[in-house]
C-alpha cells in the first residue's frame, strides 16, 4: 500500500508531512525513532510535525510504538494486528518485528484492562552475529 492509500483508508488528510513520514516508514524494514525520522526528513518536516504525525498514526493503529530501554521509542508500520515480539540488537541498534514469534496468551487479573502490549527481546541480530 502507498502512503496516500494508507491516509485515505484511515480517513486522514493527505498533508505533505504525513505523506513523507509514511513513505519513510514504508521504506524501512526496521523501526525508526522520532530523531531518525527527523534526520531523514531534514528540511522537509519539522520536529513538531513528525511528533504530531507519529502520535496520530499510533492512535489510528497505522503504526505501533515500541518502547525500548531508556526513553527512546521506535515506530514501525503495523504488519499484523496480533501481538508479537520485537527484537532490539545491542550491536547495531535496529529494532525489528518478529511476526513469526507469537507470545502466549496472558490473562490479566480481574478488573484490569489491557490497552497495549510491548514484548521486547534484546540481543544480537543475525547480521551482527555473522561478525562474532
Amino acid at each position: 500500500m502507498t502512503a496516500i492509500g494508507i491516509l485515505s483508508k484511515y480517513k486522514m488528510s493527505k498533508t505533505n508531512g504525513r505523506v513523507k513520514i509514511l513513505k519513510e516508514l514504508l521504506g524501512s524494514d526496521v523501526a525508526l525513532s522520532e530523531r531518525e525520522l527527523q534526520t531523514r526528513l531534514e528540511g522537509i518536516c519539522d520536529r513538531a510535525t513528525i511528533y504530531r504525525t507519529l502520535k496520530l498514526l499510533t492512535k489510528k493503529s497505522v503504526i505501533h510504538k515500541i518502547a525500548t530501554e531508556g526513553t527512546v521509542a521506535k515506530f514501525i508500520l503495523k504488519k499484523t494486528p496480533e501481538d508479537h515480539i520485537h527484537f532490539k540488537c545491542t550491536d547495531c541498534g535496529k529494532v525489528q518485528c518478529m511476526t513469526g514469534v507469537v507470545p502466549g496468551n496472558i490473562e490479566l487479573p480481574k478488573g484490569f484492562i489491557k490497552k497495549e502490549t510491548n514484548y521486547l527481546i534484546i540481543g544480537i541480530c543475525d547480521e551482527c552475529a555473522k561478525n562474532i
